[in-house]
């Protein structure tokens, strides 16, 4: 996620502006564009004046922080709350983050839809335009996990899923 750590000693404005990229696992400063490997963070030192200076970790991995934001304020209709149903719980989201982050480092899948589910948890829906199939997960507050492979109006096959393991419903999936 964006991060951004400030050390503002003064508010006067701006009189002089320096950008610098250092390493955050090294001291020695960098000015090429290379970015640290182990914490995929750039750092970036903004000098305002002599006395103050504004220190950012910018994250380069967007696709991570619009999934993990996507996920996390997944909406809950007003409705649904008026009906009795209870909203996704804090780990629910934390699993289903964890689904989500899992199947785009592994299989570079980015869902299509990211929803509250009326059966208490939270819906994804991943699509294969080449194949035609849908892939639906269903993460429930009570942390189980159900997946079903369906083209058209067809359901290929309904997988109950232990231990984070998505090989047989992501390889029925790709077909």
């Amino acid at each position: 996620m964006t991060t951004a750590n400030a050390y503002i000693q003064d508010f006067f404005p701006p009189q002089r502006y320096k950008w610098e990229k250092t390493k955050l696992f090294s001291s020695k400063k960098d000015t090429s564009s290379e970015v640290g490997k182990e914490s995929n963070e750039i750092k970036i030192n903004f000098f305002y004046s002599d006395k103050t200076i504004l220190k950012t970790n910018i994250s380069i991995e967007p696709i991570k922080d619009h999934l993990r934001a996507k996920t996390i304020s997944v909406p809950f209709p007003v409705k649904w709350r008026l009906e009795g149903i209870s909203p996704p719980t804090i780990k629910c989201k934390e699993i289903t983050l964890n689904v989500v982050l899992k199947l785009y480092d592994d299989f570079f899948l980015i869902p299509d839809r990211v929803s509250s589910s009326i059966e208490e948890g939270i819906f994804l829906k991943y699509i294969d335009y080449l194949s035609g199939n849908y892939l639906s997960i269903e993460i429930y507050n009570d942390l189980d996990i159900a997946a079903i492979i369906t083209n058209g109006d067809k359901i290929i096959k309904a997988i109950d899923i232990y231990n984070n393991n998505f090989d047989e419903a992501i390889k029925i999936f790709k077909k």
